[in-house]
């Protein structure tokens, strides 16, 4: 299960790939992270990979962790 910091983590990690934009909300602002457990329920074996994006995302501000995913196409 994902905890509140990895919840944080995602969030502005999509926040970064659907930002707000006029009367759009950005992805989190939408409720996103409520797909994340779902999702998880149901694709139980994404948790490890999610567990580590997490991980490795924590060490970078989002914009650079999402330039750098975009450039290792990871």
């Amino acid at each position: 299960m994902l905890n509140k910091a990895d919840l944080e983590t995602l969030n502005r990690l999509a926040d970064v790939l659907i930002p707000a934009s006029g009367n759009m909300p950005s992805a989190s602002q939408a409720g996103l992270e409520i797909w994340y457990q779902h999702v998880l329920k149901v694709r139980p074996e994404l948790a490890e990979p999610l567990q580590t994006l997490i991980a490795s995302a924590t060490t970078q501000e989002p914009n650079r962790h999402v330039e750098y995913l975009r450039e290792h196409n990871r």
